[in-house]
């Protein structure tokens, strides 16, 4: 029988399964939090329930209830001394609930309340057992997504820094938590979360790195007076660094406050594995006394590491290249020569016996000079038959080979045939025959043409710039091309529109492709998808194409799918100070709540840069 004690709600029961109510330890707009007994295991636990009471009824509600239900499952999955334990969870008269590990403590978040400070020991505690935990739920495919002073817990027994409430995660087994669903806590959000577009495991170290910067300093780097400006902040990275605000910070904590507060992720710190490295070895330096100069650097050492790769395998591919064409030249020098001393010696005797030969002018010339050259001549003529001879013997295998699969007609039969099989999106089938084709001279800058489609089609940036190339060197090249152009600018917009291409890639095409046709690239460079908007910019740039810088950013404010695009658009067009840009930044700053960062972004730009505009009053 359930009894009513004075902490709960009278609408939520009083036991949940086995567990039994002590008080009420926190309650949040969403959910409350009880500790309860275990009489079965006697111990503490702490129950987390959904305040039905409180939800809106329709699709809010549902939403929540999933989380809920996704929290425990990605909780149980995890084992980890830094991560709060999950232990049950079921439902009480329509009530869902958890229970979980009962953490006997306080919360980072009143341990970092103004004006108190950590001491840097502390600091590097929290922050290692954090890390420690995020990197096995990353190993388990799991991301936190709200990475906060409120959800970190520090054991007083022990001094364990425990991460809880993974109400927000995004696991691998669910379809919940999309791309382009922004969840946190907006002041810990990066700036992915905040634009929609796309989170991953660098999203929780950037929601570390604010947390860090808390730790060391007091202050949060991006919190301004309202919810738009503080976006706004962490959308741009305006905050001050941590050593300005707290000089006796350890210069490597602060280095990584900075690396791990990147707005592009692809310059933060990467892992929390590595974190952990250099967090480890910052700390074992500063233990020694003094930073050791020839300390291992774990990025410098990956970089280089790579770009070592990538260098070895072209220096094996170009000695294999070399020592085979060496080896030739000095098999054909030694038969010269030898010719050449047959040559001499034999005919040095000739001379002596028949004379000089005569020359039209008169004079005479040694026979031992002028047969050497005849047998050098005609040697030449000999290699040359040879080689015209094998590569026409290659053509008919390859032709043979055709013809065993399937495939007959003439080698531009072929190439039509080739041409079918893309245009039906047979890219397999294309791409295997072209490079077949690419064998037979008449018609290997046509099949070269044709694998840069394929790779174009198949987003193969490297493949399509190698193709494109080799094409474009031959002589027949713009004949060939001029025949495919209407479904080469088909394939290249198509490729252009999908994402952001490879500087390579546009570089080639602008001199393969577009060299003649600037009515194209201008054309591009004015349309409202922005990838190949912004690609045609690109190619404009190696085609020394003037490019209103003005439009495409006016295009961004208004067509830009992302938060941070539409944001940096109207900065720059504020940056740019055209007066052209004042409507649609006006109309961007009366969006308000439809947009309220872009909007917010707006009105800074309207104010700083166009204030003494009499159309912008």
């Amino acid at each position: 029988m359930n009894y009513h004690h004075p902490g709960t709600p009278p609408s939520e029961p009083q036991t949940f399964g086995r567990y039994k109510v002590c008080k009420l330890l926190g309650e949040g707009a969403m959910g409350r939090v009880y500790l309860a007994d275990d009489p079965v295991l006697d111990r503490r636990v702490a129950i987390k329930v959904i305040a039905v009471d409180k939800l809106p009824e329709g699709r809010t509600k549902e939403e929540f209830l999933k989380r809920f239900n996704l929290e425990a499952r990605a909780g149980a999955r995890l084992n980890h001394p830094s991560i709060v334990a999950i232990f049950d969870a079921g439902e009480q008269n329509g009530v869902p609930w958890i229970a979980f590990e009962y953490v006997d403590g306080d919360r980072l978040e009143e341990m970092i309340e103004p004006p108190k400070l950590l001491p840097v020991d502390k600091i590097l505690s929290v922050t290692l057992d954090i890390t420690a935990a995020l990197h096995h739920a990353h190993e388990c495919g799991i991301i936190h997504r709200d990475i906060k002073p409120a959800n970190i817990l520090i054991d007083k027994r022990t001094q364990i820094a425990k991460l809880s409430d993974f109400g927000v995660v995004k696991a691998p087994w669910v379809a919940l938590t999309q791309d382009g669903s922004a969840v946190g806590s907006p002041g810990y959000m990066s700036p992915e979360q905040l634009d929609g577009s796309g989170t991953d495991a660098r999203c929780d170290l950037f929601s570390l790195g604010i947390v860090l910067y808390q730790m060391l300093t007091g202050k949060h780097p991006f919190l301004r007076t309202t919810i738009p400006a503080t976006i706004y902040a962490t959308l741009h990275g305006n905050y001050q660094p941590a050593g300005e605000l707290r000089p006796d910070a350890p210069p490597y904590l602060t280095e990584i406050v900075g690396r791990l507060l990147m707005t592009d992720r692809g310059k933060r710190i990467q892992t929390a594995a590595r974190l952990l490295h250099k967090l480890r070895g910052g700390s074992r330096q500063t233990a020694a006394g003094a930073q050791d100069p020839a300390a291992f650097d774990e990025d410098a050492f990956l970089g280089n590491t790579t770009r070592l790769k990538r260098v070895s395998h072209t220096l094996r591919s170009l000695r294999k290249k070399g020592m085979y064409a060496l080896s030739h030249s000095s098999r054909l020098t030694s038969w010269f020569h030898a010719l050449q001393r047959t040559g001499k010696s034999a005919l040095h005797s000739i001379d002596r016996l028949l004379g000089r030969v005569p020359l039209p002018d008169g004079s005479r010339q040694p026979l031992f000079v002028i047969i050497p050259s005849m047998f050098l001549f005609f040697f030449i003529i000999a290699l040359l038959l040879t080689r015209f001879s094998a590569g026409g013997a290659d053509e008919r295998a390859v032709i043979r080979e055709l013809r065993r699969e399937g495939l007959h007609g003439t080698p531009s039969q072929l190439i039509d045939t080739c041409s079918f099989l893309l245009d039906r999106k047979q890219f397999t089938e294309a791409k295997t025959l072209a490079a077949k084709l690419t064998r037979l001279r008449r018609v290997s800058t046509q099949a070269r043409l044709l694998l840069g489609r394929t790779a174009l089609l198949e987003d193969d940036d490297s493949g399509a710039v190698e193709a494109f190339t080799t094409a474009a060197n031959d002589k027949k090249w713009p004949r060939i091309r001029k025949r495919f152009l209407p479904q080469l600018l088909h394939d290249c917009a198509a490729r252009l529109t999908e994402k952001n291409a490879d500087s390579a890639l546009t570089a080639v095409l602008a001199a393969a492709v577009f060299n003649d046709r600037k009515d194209s690239v201008r054309a591009w460079s004015a349309d409202p998808a922005y990838w190949l908007r912004w690609n045609s910019v690109r190619l404009a740039a190696h085609l020394n194409i003037p490019v209103d810088s003005v439009e495409v950013y006016i295009l961004d404010l208004r067509h830009a799918g992302s938060v941070r695009t539409r944001s940096h658009a109207a900065t720059r067009l504020g940056e740019l100070g055209d007066r052209r840009a004042i409507p649609p930044l006006k109309t961007a700053a009366e969006l308000g709540l439809r947009d309220p960062i872009v909007s917010y972004t707006a009105e800074l730009v309207l104010k700083n840069y166009f204030k003494n505009t009499t159309a912008a009053k």
